[in-house]
């Protein structure tokens, strides 16, 4: 007997039947890892985060002092995002093809349409938090600007009604309002 001829040993594993599939969770994490860890998911996110800062500190000093609003920073920091954020989406459906990784992903995971929502998932989650991130962001540079004296609505009553605790008492002095009191 040689050894073409011995008889084989029989996989001792669970049968494929036994098997659960991947959770979706698990896929998209793996989906926002991939997209986190490469080079190129790297220098897009730096990009996006840099280019946003940049278009926010040429507005503060670019436009007239009436137009420095909240919505005009949203606008502002909405338009790399607009730009960038596409190629988010693009570099989560061509990472596969780029990186090698496409016999992995469709052998662990053989039903094409689960991987593709996957990865539509995980590119909206990464885009909404840039999105979150840009409009943050927004937040702090229309803070920054704003005298305090212009401040408008829920922040104006803030910033003009001192609310002291004593001990004993609360009093309110409104500096802004005096007939209000």
């Amino acid at each position: 007997m040689s050894a073409f001829d011995a008889p084989r040993p029989i996989a001792s594993g669970p049968a494929l039947a036994d098997t659960s599939p991947v959770s979706q969770g698990r896929l998209v994490r793996v989906e926002l890892r991939k997209l986190m860890d490469t080079r190129a998911g790297t220098w897009l996110r730096l990009g996006i985060a840099l280019l946003t800062a940049a278009v926010v500190v040429i507005f503060m000093f670019a436009a007239e002092p009436s137009e420095l609003t909240f919505t005009n920073f949203v606008n502002a920091t909405s338009m790399p995002q607009a730009i960038l954020l596409p190629v988010l989406g693009i570099l989560a459906v061509t990472s596969e093809w780029g990186q090698r990784t496409r016999l992995v992903t469709f052998t662990l995971e053989p039903h094409r349409g689960r991987v593709v929502v996957v990865k539509l998932a995980a590119a909206l989650v990464l885009g909404a938090a840039a999105v979150v991130v840009a409009i943050g962001l927004a937040a702090l540079a229309n803070a920054s600007v704003r005298p305090r004296s212009t401040v408008t609505g829920a922040g104006r009553l803030a910033s003009r009604v001192c609310v002291t605790s004593s001990p004993c008492s609360w009093s309110v002095s409104c500096r802004a309002w005096p007939s209000a009191c």
